[in-house]
């Protein structure tokens, strides 16, 4: 017991910063007061709670002797509390992650077909106050512009383009290539590379080399490559309309 005791610590707490304001008041009194106080007693004395004495009894950091169903606390151990109660540091208040639930919002949104949002219309959308839009807004998470003293308007640009909301937002897959679509000066393509020039994943890619629509060559044991010439013509088809 005697080890366990030596190896707990007492941490910055409110209860703490209200005996370290006046522990100097407590000395004195405690001169008068009686070798050994309840646990109620005690918390009178110090002006707190019994709440955080039962803890720090429960927890060790406060010796007592327990007689029948009460805590005794001597005035030695009274003492060592106001010690440790000058040497802990100040409380710090424990503040959430900024925007936390909104960062952990794992739903796409599907914004509506309209170009400019208010924080009212904003806060239905991601299902958070209007006082965090606006938030969010002074905190230059997103660009808006100021309608009047107190109307702000964000356009549907600024949102896609936000590190907050840009990334809470559905946004429709590229199922073709652009027009146009530029092919680097080599001969050989990576399927990774083939994916991302036709928007689609690598198993299609696969599937379309599996079928000849993309002619394959071998490089090594078991990489597989797309020869620039199929590809160039897979994309030419693929930008002709239908019909």
């Amino acid at each position: 017991m005697r080890t366990r005791h030596h190896k707990l610590r007492w941490k910055s707490s409110p209860a703490l910063d209200a005996i370290r304001a006046r522990s100097h008041e407590m000395r004195q009194r405690l001169e008068s007061a009686p070798c050994f106080m309840t646990a109620g007693k005690l918390a009178r004395f110090l002006g707190l709670s019994k709440t955080p004495v039962l803890a720090w009894i429960t927890s060790g950091l406060l010796r007592a002797r327990k007689r029948g169903n009460r805590w005794l606390v001597a005035k030695a151990q009274v003492l060592a509390l106001l010690a440790a109660a000058d040497a802990a540091a100040p409380y710090v208040t424990q503040h959430p992650r900024e925007f936390y639930r909104l960062r952990r919002l794992r739903q796409k949104v599907r914004l509506p077909d309209q170009d400019v949002f208010t924080p009212r219309g904003l806060s239905g959308l991601f299902t958070c106050s209007v006082s965090t839009i606006c938030r969010a807004i002074r905190k230059r998470q997103v660009v808006a512009y100021c309608l009047s003293p107190f109307r702000w308007a964000v356009k549907r640009k600024s949102l896609l383009e936000s590190p907050l909301f840009g990334r809470l937002i559905w946004r429709p897959r590229q199922k073709h290539a652009p027009p146009g679509c530029h092919l680097e000066r080599k001969d050989l393509f990576t399927t990774r590379e083939v994916a991302a020039k036709l928007g689609v994943s690598q198993q299609t890619v696969r599937n379309l080399m599996r079928d000849g629509q993309l002619e394959r060559v071998r490089v090594g044991c078991r990489n597989l490559r797309v020869t620039r010439k199929s590809l160039r013509n897979y994309l030419r088809a693929a930008q002709q309309p239908a019909g």
